[in-house]
């Protein structure tokens, strides 16, 4: 698929509450297209959306899932886990601010298996171990395919089946 036509169906792929993966060899455009994304969904369907960008390649467990720190109650200890990093959009809004948003883990096929694994949750739940996206938030991908030799790991079959990953093909008129 070219880039207009990933474009043209950004909205209603966001409307359907899709989880949508970009792959194609390094630098025709994937990233840029989700980062824009927000502005052309929400321009559609009149709703302000927040982008936030994380890079799947530098990415822990415990970046996912927040660091524990001990809560002392009624002479019980339990964990508590921080936020996320990624709970806030790179204006410095939390992601509650919006009326929902593109978490965009950009690099997806450079993941650790680990964090593959707790991604392939939140694509179907929205739930990063004890956290939880906000309504309105999808978590969408970019990333390359393996025959590009540029680094990426093997897919988790949980995480193909809850996504709609797109190959998007070369197209110089779409790509300008």
């Amino acid at each position: 698929m070219n880039l207009a036509t990933v474009i043209q169906r950004l909205p209603y792929w966001y409307k359907a509450g899709l989880s949508v993966h970009l792959e194609s060899a390094p630098g025709r455009g994937k990233s840029t297209t989700i980062e824009a994304a927000p502005a052309i969904i929400g321009q559609k369907l009149g709703k302000n959306l927040g982008c936030i960008i994380i890079n799947g390649a530098n990415l822990t467990v415990m970046d996912v899932l927040g660091f524990g720190v001990p809560r002392h109650d009624n002479g019980r200890t339990e964990m508590v886990f921080s936020d996320p990093f990624f709970c806030r959009t790179i204006e410095g809004k939390r992601w509650e601010e919006y009326d929902g948003g593109i978490l965009f883990l950009d690099e997806q096929d450079k993941c650790e298996t680990d964090v593959k694994k707790l991604l392939g949750e939140a694509r179907l739940s929205g739930r990063f171990g004890p956290h939880k996206m906000p309504p309105g938030w999808m978590l969408w991908s970019a990333g390359n395919t393996s025959k590009h030799r540029s680094g990426s790991t093997k897919q988790l079959d949980h995480e193909i089946n809850r996504t709609r990953w797109i190959t998007v093909s070369d197209d110089v008129e779409s790509w300008n």
